[in-house]
């Protein structure tokens, strides 16, 4: 991206939104919302409630162990089905930005813009000046109220590219 910015004199920016703790934050009940949602089959659903349903987690103090925490939020890990779920879970936030109406980046020669990828906690949106980031930060706030996740500021960057610096709304 940043080499064809350069050659073909374009001005965009790369928002990078990194996920605090993916895989500890999704609430289980958002979860079964879209697992619902996309399709899948109510017995198939069940059965993975019923893996979370009495989760439990011990923490181990000094060589004591505390009393057991139930776990009413995260996809558990190591589990094979934690990537399909957590997938499901952060599905919604590609679908809000798709509806934003952003622009994306458009290369020569390719039929679909580029507008968002996502590869477990990392987001990367595809902007340029023209798009309202604000409506992009709303979309994002309401997804993580709803999810109960949240982005690590300090990890989550802008990145112009380009020929000059630019501005954005």
């Amino acid at each position: 991206m940043i080499h064809y910015c350069k050659t073909h004199q374009k001005n965009r920016y790369v928002l990078y939104l990194n996920q605090e703790k993916a895989y500890n934050k999704i609430a289980h009940d958002y979860l079964w919302k879209f697992l619902e949602k996309y399709g899948l089959p109510q017995k198939f659903i069940l059965k993975i409630q019923k893996l979370y349903k009495k989760a439990r987690t011990v923490v181990s103090v000094n060589k004591m162990l505390l009393k057991a925490i139930k776990i009413d939020r995260g996809v558990k890990q190591g589990c094979p089905m934690s990537c399909l779920l957590y997938n499901i879970a952060i599905e919604p936030l590609a679908e809000m930005i798709q509806k934003i109406n952003l622009r994306g980046f458009r290369i020569q020669d390719i039929e679909e813009i580029i507008l968002v990828s996502m590869f477990v906690d990392d987001t990367i949106i595809y902007m340029n000046k023209n798009n309202d980031t604000k409506l992009l930060e709303n979309s994002i706030k309401s997804f993580c109220e709803v999810s109960t996740t949240k982005f690590n500021e300090e990890k989550s960057k802008i990145l112009p590219m380009g020929i000059k610096n630019i501005e954005m709304k």
